[in-house]
This record gives structure tokens, C-alpha cells and sequence, in this order.
């Protein structure tokens, strides 16, 4: 399953409030907030949020200083206006290329599957992103725990160790980010290379970004199998408290957390550019990594 966190903006009781349950039937965690100061609240709070819904006819104005907000804490997150007296339905990023004055919940259901881009993150191939992670993690000695995948903004809350991976081709364009405390890439560094008691900060960086290449790797060979093909670029560090970082792509982000009784890694993953038309089916499995024992 993977995990979309929405917040509703609307009144107790309001049409679009009492819709939540269908939206939880389809994988939905909601939240709702009573006006627009409360959710400026929830969005600056909630890290995993993946879509705002706005229903504009309990909440009848105020929307230009309320997405003036939303876009200054998160510029890529949609937000979805439903039921506007001005005949808006939707704002993602651009002007609203639609006409629907009307505020149904099939229409949010619709409209909510297509801006969260489920066809960048079909459930097959997250599973197998997910799994190409984990086992990467394994070869470096963690065993650890992963949340469930879930859907975010584009912009990334980095940590105190950060790696950042850049990938495109033909088909396909993104970034992966792997981002640690330093207490946690110490633990990990000292499980892969024991003997070493003090290593710097940029061996830290060295070894989370090893990590997330070999990560990017499977994820790759993930991708070439259904035949849309990548080439990997060099990795970036990032350094500094509380920095973010953010790509200019409309696609969503693709989290998910990995942890053990040491600490958290944080993965993300964010498909800017995919040609998900040309996804073939799967041709043949890769052989996993192992050792060959020649008799």
C-alpha cells in the first residue's frame, strides 16, 4: 500500500469532511482542518502531507493569501480547490485549466488520483524500489524496519548527512536523496567499516553516498527491465542545519523511512520525468547478488 496523507480544509460536517471515509477506503490518511489558519498550521506541521483539498463553498474566500502560504512553505504541493463560486477546480503549480463549479466527491476522487501522479508510483514498481533498498542496506549490515511508501511534496527536509543522486534518459528523469543524522551515519559507518573509530565528516558523506549509488543501481536495473533506461549522475552533498531541497519538477515524491534499533534513514525517491506509456512488461528477472563458486 502505498500511503497519501490529505488534508481536508473544510467546515465540521461539511460535504467534502464527510467524504473522508471513502478517501480512507482508497488508501487515504486524512487530516481536516476548520479554516485556513488551521491549515497553514497542518501543512507547516504535517512533513508527509501529500495533497490540501480546499471545499470553497464552506470556506468562501481568502484563497490568494492562503496558497501565497501554502507555496511559501511548500512550492509544489497541490492543492485542490473544489466548489469555488469563481469556477475554480484545481491549482497545481499552474492556472486552472478547468471550468466545475461543483464540488462532488467523485470529482475529488478523480482529480485527487491525477495529481498525485499515480502512474509514476504504480504498487508493482514501488514494491521493487523498495526492496532493491533494502536489500542494499542488508549488504551494509543494517537490518532494518521500513515504513510503508508514502507520496509527498517535492521538497525534502534534508538532515545532517545527506546524499543526493541525479538521474536521466530517454524516458525517465529524477533525483533519490538519502538523508541521515550524523549519530545515525556514524552507527552505520561503524557496522560497515569496524576498526575505523573516527572517521570524518566527509567519510560519513562518502558512505551514504556509496549507499544510495548502489541503491539508484538496483533501482535502475528495476527500470531496464521494463525498458526505460537512466544513466546515473555524480553524487552531491549537502550541508547545512535545517536546509531543503527541492526539484522543479510537477511530480510528486515517492519517502519512505528505513529503521533499526540505531537510529533512521530517510530514502526519497521523485520521478520528475517519466514515460510511463512506454513501461514494458517485465521481460526477465534479474539474478540477485550473490557469490559464484567456480568447480
Amino acid at each position: 500500500m502505498i500511503k497519501k496523507y490529505v488534508l481536508i480544509v473544510d467546515a465540521p460536517g461539511g460535504e467534502i469532511a464527510r467524504g473522508a471515509g471513502e478517501l480512507k477506503a482508497l488508501g487515504y490518511e486524512v487530516a481536516q482542518a476548520n479554516g485556513f489558519a488551521a491549515a497553514i498550521q497542518a501543512v507547516r506541521r504535517l512533513d508527509r502531507l501529500s495533497l490540501v483539498v480546499v471545499n470553497c463553498e464552506d470556506v468562501p474566500s481568502g484563497y490568494e493569501s492562503f496558497m501565497a502560504s501554502v507555496r511559501a512553505l511548500h512550492p509544489n504541493l497541490p492543492v485542490l480547490l473544489l466548489g469555488d463560486a469563481r469556477a475554480v477546480v484545481a491549482k497545481f503549480l499552474k492556472q486552472p485549466g478547468a471550468a466545475e463549479a461543483e464540488s462532488t466527491m467523485e470529482l475529488l476522487k478523480n482529480d485527487a488520483t491525477k495529481l498525485l501522479r499515480e502512474e509514476f508510483y504504480r504498487t508493482d514498481l514501488v514494491l521493487e524500489v523498495t526492496d532493491a533498498a533494502h536489500r542494499v542496506l542488508r549488504e551494509f549490515g543494517v537490518e532494518t524496519l521500513r515504513s510503508e511508501p508514502y507520496i509527498k511534496s517535492n521538497l525534502t527536509s534534508l538532515g545532517e548527512v545527506n546524499a543526493l543522486l541525479g538521474f536521466s534518459g530517454e524516458g525517465l528523469a529524477g533525483h533519490l536523496i538519502l538523508t541521515a543524522s550524523v549519530e545515525n551515519a556514524l552507527t552505520l559507518h561503524k557496522k560497515y567499516i569496524p576498526g575505523h573509530e573516527s572517521p570524518e565528516y566527509d567519510d560519513l558523506e562518502d558512505l551514504l553516498g556509496e549507499i544510495a549509488n548502489r541503491v539508484l543501481g538496483g533501482i535502475k536495473r528495476v527500470f531496464e527491465s521494463r525498458a526505460l533506461h537512466f544513466k546515473v549522475r555524480t553524487p552531491v552533498f549537502i550541508r547545512g542545519p535545517e536546509a531543503s531541497y527541492r526539484s522543479k519538477g510537477a511530480a510528486p515524491t515517492l519517502a519512505i523511512e528505513f529503521s533499526d534499533t540505531d537510529g533512521l534513514l530517510r530514502l526519497e525517491f521523485c520521478a520528475d520525468r517519466m514515460a510511463s506509456a512506454r513501461i514494458a512488461p517485465i521481460e526477465a528477472k534479474f539474478l540477485e547478488a550473490g557469490e559464484i563458486t567456480f568447480l
